[in-house]
């Protein structure tokens, strides 16, 4: 269980599995799930996020009655949502600083990098870059 280690590629999400999902203090599950090993990827432009073994994060914030259309489960999003959790806790890439809107958009390029259709990941972008600065 865990979401893998070693170098990921978004393109290649055969490496995905499942973190686990957490509790409260009276062993209900709650919205946040934790790494359970180190996880690395390599973004298009050659630069490296490596998020530590614990990291919590929630996947990604949508709206039950969205997830018709924006599964906050589907590989195409997962992935892109631990890294935008991990660069909104971390605002950092390799030591250097990041721009909230940075963040953002490595997270609609990673979602259509991982086959995301084009309406889904503008959806979802667009709703980051609106509602984001809250969480950030």
């Amino acid at each position: 269980n865990g979401l893998g280690s070693g170098n990921m590629n978004p393109d290649d999400l055969s490496q995905y599995k499942s973190p686990n999902r957490l509790k409260d203090e009276r062993g209900n599950f709650i919205d946040k799930w934790e790494t359970v090993a180190d996880f690395e990827v390599t973004l298009p432009d050659g630069r490296t996020v490596f998020i530590h073994k614990g990291f919590q994060f929630d996947k990604a914030s949508v709206p039950k009655w969205a997830w018709w259309y924006l599964p906050r489960d589907d590989k195409s999003v997962i992935i892109a949502a631990l890294v935008h959790d991990w660069l909104y806790s971390s605002k950092q890439i390799e030591g250097w600083p990041i721009a909230r809107k940075e963040a953002d958009k490595i997270f609609h390029g990673l979602t259509r990098q991982a086959g995301m259709r084009y309406t889904q990941s503008k959806l979802a972008y667009s709703t980051i870059r609106a509602a984001g600065w809250a969480n950030w």
